[in-house]
């Protein structure tokens, strides 16, 4: 947790720390077992195929994509599924053991970035798309 000097208040950062921190008292949150877990991703995955064909992003094998606070990495796994190049990946998470992960899930030539995303250096223009 981010240091706090007396009187302050905790930093956005710290905040979302603190938030994750709650959700992993959720256990059945994310478990890809429960219904409601499973139904919801494939209403995502369905909303994503179709703002990608409606957005013309097609094909996607050349987009270059940024997803911030990219977590276990199940997103990532999901664009490779639809024909993006793990090359042209980049995941950015702020928590360390998400990160670690998301670097045991994802293949090598994904790119993951731990830390705050408001503190990226990215090249601007740089992405396609970002998650």
């Amino acid at each position: 947790m981010g240091e706090k000097i007396l009187g302050s208040e905790p930093s956005e950062t710290d905040r979302v720390r603190e938030r994750y921190q709650r959700r992993m008292i959720l256990t059945d949150l994310y478990n890809p077992l429960n219904p409601s877990v499973y139904m919801a991703k494939q209403e995502r995955e369905r909303a994503l195929i179709r703002l990608i064909t409606e957005a013309g992003l097609t094909p996607v094998n050349d987009k270059r994509v940024l997803e911030v606070g990219c977590g276990a990495g199940s997103n990532i796994l999901q664009l490779i599924e639809l024909g993006f190049n793990p090359e042209l990946l980049v995941a950015n998470e702020l928590l360390e053991e998400r990160v670690q992960i998301a670097r045991k899930r994802l293949p090598q030539d994904v790119q993951i970035i731990q830390g705050d995303a408001s503190e990226l250096k990215l090249a601007p223009n740089f992405f396609d798309i970002v998650l």
